[in-house]
């Protein structure tokens, strides 16, 4: 597989904090990589640095060999990497489908070109609306897929999911992970944030464990799940029991 992003040895300190520290990985083509670790443990941060919301205090980012944490995070986008948020940031005096057009017009300029791949990627996430319905008449369910889909109308190469399924009930779940496994096969690279065990587990090929803004450690679910230390900080020992 082809590698995608490359962070490398990167810090950030907000004040006292050391949010993120001397963190290291790489996301290969076509992964879906999950994020794990208890709050405050440095995952929203590490994707916020990814996004260039933040800059690195130091290290560096390289998507396809090029460094990018100098850039905007509108150049980012355009590079082809997009997150979604935990709490939605919508548009909610405009249409559902305006929301998602908005996220189109980073590629496509003309109207019709962004209404058609907008259209395309509500149906990615199974979603239909009419031109005059809003966000807020959504649940939070739809409202988190509308977030979604207005990050794919970006055409990314990597989308960023920062806990798109909390709250949500097992059904829901199962269709969130059947929506997200549909998203890689239609050539989407992927990293999650995400606290449900059982749902990270069985959809990603590989996780980042992180503790305290340092990475513990990383390798597949099974790996990962029986680290001593990922147990410790986050798992517990239940877990291990169970």
């Amino acid at each position: 597989m082809k590698e995608l992003l490359q962070v490398e040895k990167v810090s950030k300190r907000f004040g006292g904090l050391m949010a993120v520290n001397q963190v290291s990985f790489s996301v290969q083509e076509g992964e879906i990589v999950g994020l794990i670790g208890p709050n405050g443990a440095g995952k929203t941060t590490m994707f916020n640095l990814i996004v260039s919301l933040y800059k690195p205090d130091k290290g560096g980012i390289l998507f396809r060999g090029e460094p990018i944490h100098t850039l905007s995070s509108h150049e980012i986008a355009e590079r082809g990497i997009t997150k979604t948020f935990q709490i939605t940031t919508l548009f909610d005096d405009m249409s559902i489908l305006d929301n998602v057009v908005v996220g189109a017009f980073l590629r496509h300029k003309k109207l019709a070109e962004a209404m058609a791949k907008a259209k395309e990627a509500l149906a990615a996430v199974g979603l239909t609306a009419t031109v005059t319905q809003t966000p807020k008449e959504l649940n939070h369910v739809d409202r988190a897929r509308l977030e979604i889909a207005r990050a794919l109308a970006t055409s990314p190469s990597i989308l960023l999911l920062d806990e798109v399924m909390a709250g949500l009930t097992p059904a829901e779940t199962k269709e969130a992970l059947n929506m997200i496994r549909q998203i890689r096969d239609r050539g989407v690279t992927l990293m999650v944030v995400e606290h449900n065990m059982r749902a990270v587990m069985s959809l990603c090929s590989r996780i980042i464990a992180f503790d305290s803004g340092m990475k513990i450690t990383e390798g597949s679910p099974a790996e990962v799940s029986g680290h001593p230390k990922v147990i410790e900080s986050y798992l517990g020992k239940g877990y291990e029991i169970a």
